[in-house]
């Protein structure tokens, strides 16, 4: 038995219900995921806040992290030094160089640049090598201190020792000009290529 037309146009006319039904299904699926997702989402911030909250230090970078970064909430650099600031009073050396950034550039908090070498110079005292560089690249520059060429050679040596490209490339540059040590253009040459 040959099928008619009007039993075809059925058979298509089902086949394009059957379909559209299963791709809103799978809509509907996609969604109910993305809501699950949400809420676990929101139930581990909440859990991590309260964790934070309760003087948690890794809580606490945590956080800070993710609202510095807008990484699972929206960028928020206040609620990010909030965070870092409950840690640092806690002691915790990177978190006050995580301060000190935010001092330095005035993001979610008033700029202080002098706030940013005291924050700066805790972690840097603590062994934190990008703390080390910041500092340093401050006293060389004057900002938030008195330019102190020795101090911000002291504080570039320490970065450059534990490999910061950065601190190796400008302390190349103090020993090539004789800032802050004697003029050596065979070192400055070795701290280039280190950088």
């Amino acid at each position: 038995m040959t099928p008619t037309r009007s039993t075809c146009a059925l058979l298509v006319l089902g086949a394009g219900a059957l379909l559209a039904s299963c791709s809103a299904g799978a809509t509907a699926a996609r969604a109910e995921q993305q809501a699950e997702r949400e809420e676990a989402k929101e139930a581990q911030l909440a859990a991590l806040e309260v964790a934070a909250a309760g003087g948690d230090l890794a809580a606490q970078m945590e956080l800070g992290s993710m609202y510095y970064d807008g990484r699972i909430v929206a960028e928020d650099r206040g609620k990010a030094a909030v965070w870092y600031r409950a840690a640092a009073d806690q002691g915790l050396a990177e978190a006050y160089y995580s301060l000190g950034v935010l001092l330095e550039r005035g993001e979610g908090v008033p700029q202080d640049p002098e706030g940013a070498v005291r924050a700066y110079r805790v972690a840097a005292e603590a062994g934190v090598a990008e703390a080390q560089t910041n500092l340093g690249l401050m006293a060389l520059r004057g900002e938030g201190m008195a330019a102190d060429k020795d101090e911000a050679f002291r504080w570039l040596s320490a970065a450059a020792d534990h490999g910061v490209a950065e601190a190796q490339f400008v302390l190349g540059s103090m020993v090539a000009d004789g800032r802050g040590t004697a003029p050596d253009a065979a070192a400055a040459a070795t701290l280039y290529e280190e950088a």
